[in-house]
Formats: structure tokens, sequence, C-alpha cells
């Protein structure tokens, strides 16, 4: 999963950070970073990223246009969540359960929401196992996108709140947790225009949040749940060539 693909097409719970943050007009610009900071900077967040057992990992992809995808890792527990929104609305939801053996999948039928229970082929399912056991997707995000402007020239930007360092450029902006330099969240910028942002979290698995996940009802971004506790479950067996396409990517 060293690609950048969420299954299923993949930031509510994370750092809302948006609302921190001052008009550009207003900031003002440190000097560069210098890239003796700036590689300090990216191999610690690098290193954060890898949060082990004691986490759920929290990636939430949301683009201008509205569309969102909410994904939650627990790979200790081989846990996997990841809901589907676009304008507000949830479009799928999509949990890997038992060992990477079953997947509860919600969506729209009609218009009315439908939930099917799928028991996964044996080899998808020890593939899928494998996969939580070898590769964390917050690590694997954060790797690539630190990677791939690690030779960016950025600037240092004094932002509302004094607990982040904002790494800034023409592309990319980088938010960092100034005392772990944990990665809290990418902007991709076209035309001083944010097109679309990534955010990162890892969720503490004593926290209420946690307990709440990787439900059939697990708390939505936007809206009432209710109606996700009360859909009635399909149970199904697939075979081997439904789970391919249907398979944590």
């Amino acid at each position: 999963m060293k690609n950048k693909k969420i299954k299923f097409l993949t930031l509510a719970m994370g750092v809302l950070l948006s609302s921190t943050i001052v008009c550009n007009a207003t900031l003002n610009l440190d000097k560069n970073v210098t890239k003796e900071e700036q590689a300090v900077m990216f191999k610690e967040a690098t290193k954060q990223a890898n949060v082990g057992a004691n986490y759920i990992e929290h990636i939430k992809i949301t683009n201008s246009k509205g569309y969102i995808i909410d994904q939650y890792v627990d790979r200790e527990n081989y846990l996997e969540q990841v809901d589907e929104y676009e304008n507000g609305e949830l479009l799928t939801r999509k949990i890997f359960y038992d060992k990477g053996s079953k997947v509860l999948s919600i969506g729209q039928d009609n218009n009315e929401y439908e939930g099917v229970i799928m028991n996964l082929d044996s080899e998808i399912s020890k593939a899928n196992k494998k996969l939580f056991k070898e590769i964390s997707q917050l690590e694997s995000w954060v790797k690539e996108d630190l990677g791939r402007y690690e030779n960016t020239v950025f600037k240092k930007e004094n932002i509302s709140d004094s607990s982040i360092v904002k790494y800034s450029s023409k592309y990319v902006n980088f938010y960092f947790d100034k005392d772990t330099n944990f990665l809290l969240k990418k902007e991709e910028l076209i035309n001083d225009e944010v097109t679309q942002t990534i955010e990162y979290e890892k969720i503490d698995k004593t926290s209420k949040l946690s307990n709440s996940l990787f439900k059939q009802e697990s708390p939505l971004i936007k809206g009432y749940t209710g109606y996700l506790s009360s859909l009635k479950i399909k149970h199904i067996n697939a075979g081997k060539e439904v789970p391919l396409n249907e398979a944590r990517g």
C-alpha cells in the first residue's frame, strides 16, 4: 500500500486548522527555511507518523469541490473504516474487520441507504492481514508527501496559533505540531487557491472517538447517524472476482 491509493475513493475529527489561519495579506514571512532545518523537520515528521499500536491512524482528504475521503486504520486490531462524502452527504462507508476477512459496505441505492456484509475469499483475507501488519497508511502518505517536496524552497509563516509551524511555498503548504514536529496538514495550491487539503491525525485508543469507530453507526463528519444504525444488513459470500476490487487497496 505504498502507493497513495485509498480504497473506494478517500477532516472533521482531525485538527481543524483553517480557522486558525489568518489572511495571507496580513502575515509576516520569516526568512527562507534552511535546507538543514527542513531536513530535520521532514525527518522527524516522518518518524512521528509511525504512531505505533496505541493510536488509530486518521487521514482526511478534502478537495475544493466538497468531496471528502475520511479513513481510519487500527493496524493492531486489523480494522479499517473509509467514509466517502460529497457536499456533506455520506456516499459510501466501508469497514474492514475480522482481520481483513469481512467488509461491511454501506451505500445508496435509489436514494436509500443499504448495507451488505461480504465474507472475502481466503486469499484476499490473508493479503489484507499482511497489509495491516506491514504497511502504515499514515507513515506512507507522510513519507511520500514530504519526499516529493524535499527540494522545494519554503518560508516559515507566522500564524495565529503559536503551537503550529507553517511551511509555505507556491504549490504546497505544510503544518507541523511545534512541539513534536508531527505533520498535521498539507494544502495543495494552484494560483494561491487551496485545491486539496490532507489532514493527518493520531487518535488515542482510549479516547471516546476511538471507541465509536469501526461500527455501522460510527459518527459522520456531518449529519445525523440514526439511519445508519437502523439499516438492515444483508450477508453474502463473495467470490474471488469481487474481492479483488473490494479488498484493501
